[in-house]
């Protein structure tokens, strides 16, 4: 174990500002790819694209994908639910019509 340690000091793998050495796996955070992520939420991969530009969903790039944090993951889900109209308040879904409420006869 002590090799190891070593080893890590040698290449700076310490943790964040206490330089101490990295001891277990646990002190890295999960990392989930868009498509992960959009199995979790419900939204497409292209939808989340656009999140990530926007900055309303923050990611980090590995090499040419883009990887989201567990706790970004969790952020998110938590922001967008603040951000959807509640039921109670949405437009009833039925036939369109037009300005004179007329059926347009689209389907």
């Amino acid at each position: 174990m002590e090799k190891g340690i070593e080893f890590q000091k040698r290449i700076g793998m310490t943790k964040s500002g206490l330089d101490l050495p990295i001891d277990s796996m646990s002190d890295i955070e999960k990392h989930y790819t868009l498509a992960a992520v959009g199995e979790l939420t419900g939204y497409s991969v292209l939808s989340l694209r656009r999140f990530s530009r926007s900055g309303e969903l923050k990611t980090v790039r590995f090499g040419r994908e883009f990887r989201v944090t567990e706790s970004e993951v969790r952020a998110f889900i938590e922001r967008r639910k603040a951000a959807e109209i509640p039921e109670a308040s949405r437009p009833k879904q039925g036939p369109e019509t037009d300005d004179q409420g007329a059926s347009n006869g689209k389907k």
